[in-house]
């Protein structure tokens, strides 16, 4: 029998075939890639990646998927971990893989972000995720789901939702609707990685109040005469609301505060 869907795993699991192949066609799958599948579950993905002449490694946390996998694939290249604890630069040799994932929905945003900001290793992600979490990391300047996790994702990547997927695609089908996104990691980020810490504070200090302006929001953390010889200096208008801040903006107010 196979095991059933967790709901602290935030597991639903695909099995509509022709998703499968619109994933993959989305991924461009080739010969001799290297490609990582985070949560892989009962395996529908996994099976077709198999099929593939690729180097293929598994990470799933929930010890159930893990025996199933193991049990219905020997030979896979399977790790038992918490994907949300891997520090992927050492977890995978070498460079260009490829992520392709029906990642778990508690966990996925996290996952991404982390993912994102390992250009040595990874080139892009082909993966699933609410479609909520999708129109909030493809949000452009002036959209209202602009925010901290679209300007983060704006620094290291390229981003854009390839498809929706139905909730009846999965078992048991979601409370929400999904899209597929592919991500592609950009060769040169617009901030170098060692700074992802301090992007991430002033990123939450900025969108932390949608709707205040920037330079209240950003008193909320900052002193006042810093913000002010900060937002001058940058040339930055303080009035503007957070969802109309330009990346290049967002980026001389980092490099101002050091």
């Amino acid at each position: 029998m196979k095991p059933r869907a967790k709901k602290r795993f935030g597991q639903h699991f695909l099995h509509e075939r022709a998703i499968i192949d619109k994933i993959l066609y989305t991924a461009e799958i080739s010969s001799g890639d290297k490609v990582l599948e985070i949560g892989p579950g009962l395996g529908a993905l996994t099976k077709h990646l198999l099929t593939h002449d690729i180097d293929l490694r598994l990470v799933e946390l929930d010890t159930d998927m893990v025996d199933h996998i193991q049990q219905t694939w020997p030979h896979a290249n399977l790790t038992h971990t918490n994907a949300c604890h891997v520090d992927w630069a050492t977890f995978l040799d070498g460079e260009n893989w490829k992520c392709v994932s029906n990642l778990p929905y508690n966990v996925g945003t996290g996952i991404v972000t982390d993912l994102i900001t390992c250009p040595q290793r990874i080139s892009s992600l082909t993966v699933m995720l609410q479609l909520e979490v999708a129109k909030r990391m493809v949000a452009s300047v002036g959209d209202r789901n602009r925010g901290s996790l679209s300007a983060f994702m704006s620094f290291f990547c390229d981003v854009q939702i390839a498809f929706r997927v139905p909730k009846g695609a999965f078992s048991p089908p979601p409370k929400v609707e999904s899209a597929v996104l592919r991500i592609d990691l950009l060769d040169n980020p617009h901030v170098p990685i060692v700074k992802k810490q301090k992007l991430e504070k002033l990123l939450s200090t900025l969108y932390v109040y949608p709707r205040k302006t920037i330079r209240n929001c950003l008193r909320s953390k900052y002193k006042v005469d810093l913000v002010d010889k900060m937002l001058d200096c940058c040339g930055v208008d303080s009035r503007k609301r957070p969802a109309m801040l330009e990346r290049e903006e967002i980026r001389n107010m980092l490099e101002f505060l050091g």
